[in-house]
């Protein structure tokens, strides 16, 4: 932790500095002015490398101050800015870049390794950051960073743990400040606020406070390339923050992470269900845990509770939530989505009476309260992280010797759950099957355990056999935990 510097801005900066930055880094803090010229001067190199309006543009790099330049920057060019993991496996990339037509990208020093049809620019040639002059108070106007119309196309965001080739879902710059100002109706964020980046910047939860603070004028921060959760809540000023609540568990561990966080206005935690355990430890600590629900189609988030009831989630502006017969959410509103990109097509999300269905079962009462009880399909949430047995499965039986393969989620205290695999193979090698999948799945993806396929397991209804899997690997670790106890 000791070898990520405090940002200037807390010794040689007065506090009300804070009302005119817009983006807060280890070195200082960085006007509206200084993120536009030097986005201004990065659009330029941009176009000198043949980004013209409409290009799609990949971005592959850890969360950095440059990156959000960056995003700026491609956005003053036109540019629709298609966010690529660096944690995905070389296969998946390829999927990700030919399923949203990108054969350019920029990227950092770390993360250049792109199929040699992408041309790659290094990150550090296009984007420096550089204050324009001495601190001045003027105001700006932060939507002036990014010339409008607004209806124009902004992002392609890739859902997590689709089967195959993920999702790519495309925005418009209208979705995003629709949702940021729904956001900020309900947890105002304005001059003198700083939302701490925490989540990664290729997730659309990691990507919302920069619309949110465009939107209502407070400040976004970010740490330097690789720097720990605990270094970067130890390293600002910020009084919002978005976790998800494997996140929130590791601080509320961390003495001095719990009562920065308690410091702060508000903590979000989405991105997966939060045990009511974890809520009682956040609040027993004082810190201001909100529970929000989102989804990627829908810009970031759809429901946020505030102090007078953290843990519910009621509907934000600009959004309208009902649930099907079956009990499915169905959304709409301003941040919907313009539809999955295709290559050159685009699919509609949206039913014919113009709801999108979520996948997630649940209620909605009449005050807006959603309660989420799981999802339609198998698809399950670890650390975050949206998992689709399937696509595990699927490159399980790419394997050597592999016959069947079958994925479950396993309770985890830490995660929420983990995936665990069943395999029927000649021979199991449990260390030869994760080599084997880490050329072609995230690591999170990656099942905690290898199981023998249990004899007498035969074909059936596919929903029964998870249950009764599921049922079969929890008491198996269960004994094998009692056993070396």
């Amino acid at each position: 932790m000791g070898s990520f510097p405090r940002p200037r801005l807390l010794f040689d900066r007065p506090p009300e500095t804070l009302r005119s930055a817009f983006l807060i880094t280890a070195g200082g803090a960085f006007t509206l002015e200084d993120c536009r010229l030097s986005a201004e001067r990065a659009a330029r190199a941009l176009a000198g490398a043949g980004v013209e309006p409409g290009r799609r543009v990949a971005v592959r790099a850890a969360a950095a101050p440059e990156v959000v330049v960056l995003f700026l920057a491609l956005w003053r060019a036109g540019a629709v800015v298609v966010p690529v993991s660096p944690r995905c496996p070389p296969r998946q990339i390829a999927a990700h870049l030919l399923a949203s037509g990108c054969s350019l990208a920029v990227c950092d020093a770390a993360h250049g390794d792109l199929p040699p049809s992408v041309r790659v620019l290094p990150l550090g040639e296009i984007v420096t950051l550089a204050k324009a002059r001495e601190f001045s108070e003027a105001p700006t106007d932060p939507t002036s960073l990014i010339p409008g119309p607004w209806p124009r196309d902004a992002t392609i965001i890739f859902t997590s743990g689709s089967a195959g080739p993920n999702k790519a879902v495309l925005h418009s710059f209208g979705a995003h400040y629709a949702n940021a100002a729904g956001a900020n109706a309900r947890l105002p964020f304005g001059p003198g606020d700083v939302w701490l980046l925490a989540l990664p910047l290729d997730r659309v939860g990691g990507l919302a406070p920069i619309f949110r603070a465009l939107a209502g004028g407070g400040a976004v921060a970010c740490g330097p390339a690789g720097a720990p959760l605990e270094a970067l809540v130890a390293m600002f000023p910020a009084t919002h923050l978005s976790l998800v609540p494997t996140q929130l568990l590791r601080l509320c561990g961390n003495p001095g992470a719990a009562a920065r966080l308690a410091a702060m206005r508000a903590v979000l935690v989405g991105g997966a269900a939060a045990s009511a355990a974890l809520l009682a430890e956040a609040r027993a600590r004082g810190i201001p845990a909100l529970v929000t629900y989102g989804s990627t189609e829908m810009a970031s988030q759809i429901a946020t509770a505030d102090a007078s009831a953290p843990g519910r989630p009621r509907v934000l502006p600009y959004r309208r939530v009902t649930t099907a017969p079956d009990g499915e959410i169905l959304v709409r509103g301003l941040p919907l989505c313009r539809g999955y990109v295709r290559g050159a097509g685009l699919e509609p999300v949206r039913t014919p009476d113009g709801w999108f269905p979520t996948g997630d079962l649940g209620t909605v009462d009449g005050e807006g309260h959603c309660a989420i009880a799981g999802r339609k399909d198998a698809m399950f949430i670890s650390g975050g992280e949206n998992i689709r047995p399937e696509e595990i499965e699927q490159a399980l039986m790419e394997a050597p010797g592999v016959t069947r393969a079958l994925v479950v989620p396993l309770a985890d205290p830490e995660f929420g759950h983990r995936p665990v695999a069943f395999v029927a193979a000649a021979r199991l090698d449990d260390e030869a099957l994760r080599e084997f999948l880490r050329t072609r799945l995230a690591r999170f993806k990656i099942p905690r355990r290898f199981l023998p396929w249990p004899a007498g397991a035969g074909p059936g209804d596919e929903k029964a056999a998870r249950a009764e899997f599921a049922r079969r690997a929890a008491e198996l670790l269960a004994g094998e935990e009692a056993g070396s106890g």
